[in-house]
């Protein structure tokens, strides 16, 4: 494994409203080895309206179920995960909904 992925487990809590917050997050680091999606995965996981970017190899004894993972700055969903053997486990990752990064810097305005 020659790279880090942060793995981040979210807690939540209704609001008063009944909206789901936000309350807690517990940030992990573990190695991992990073691939993008292969082409068989991008094309069904938009017919399934997913946009899968990155396939990860972690040990299966580093995942505690985590949603989120974090790589090279940008957060991520996990929307699946598989059990490649006894060793492996990939996480399959797509831009997390709702996260947007300040693409445009200092030249963006309100």
């Amino acid at each position: 494994m020659n790279d880090v992925v942060t793995l981040i487990a979210r807690v939540y809590k209704n609001d008063d409203f009944g909206v789901q917050q936000v309350v807690e997050e517990r940030r992990r680091e573990v190695m991992c080895d990073v691939q993008s999606a292969n082409r068989a995965e991008f094309f069904a996981g938009m017919q399934a309206g997913l946009s899968p970017e990155y396939m990860m190899h972690i040990h299966p004894i580093e995942y505690r179920g985590e949603t989120v993972a974090e790589y090279n700055g940008r957060q991520y969903a996990v929307y699946r995960t598989y059990k490649k053997s006894a060793d492996c486990l990939e996480l399959y990752l797509q831009q997390e909904v709702g996260v947007q990064d300040d693409l445009c810097g200092d030249q963006c305005t309100d």
